[in-house]
């Protein structure tokens, strides 16, 4: 809890190289063998399965987004927006950066 300021963070590049490195070689154990294409398929089918289980809990939340939805439109369909800024042509005004004792310098 107590770190001191004046350490430096450690570099967390060779963990990051070794968790791409191991996700890359899971990876390619799953589709690159024929006993990884079979896990593959378990796995979809039982993501699948669970998928159909939970319908109707996946209906209702998309019911509740869209009322959620309908009730912000709602709110804001009554309000007209403020009109744009008027556009107007000024002439900006010259600055001068560079001063040599007070005086500018012509550039």
């Amino acid at each position: 809890m107590n770190e001191p300021k004046d350490q430096p963070l450690a570099d967390n590049s060779f963990s990051t190289f070794m968790f791409g490195l191991t996700i890359g070689i899971v990876g390619t154990i799953l589709l690159g063998t024929e006993e990884g294409r079979k896990v593959s398929q378990k796995l979809l089918k039982s993501a699948g399965e669970t998928l159909e289980k939970n319908e109707d809990l996946f209906q209702e939340a998309k019911n509740v987004a869209s009322q959620a939805v309908h009730e912000i439109e709602n709110q804001f369909t009554g309000e007209t927006p403020p009109p744009p800024a008027p556009f107007t042509n000024r002439p900006r005004p010259k600055t001068n950066y560079f001063e040599s004792h007070g005086t500018p310098l012509d550039p």
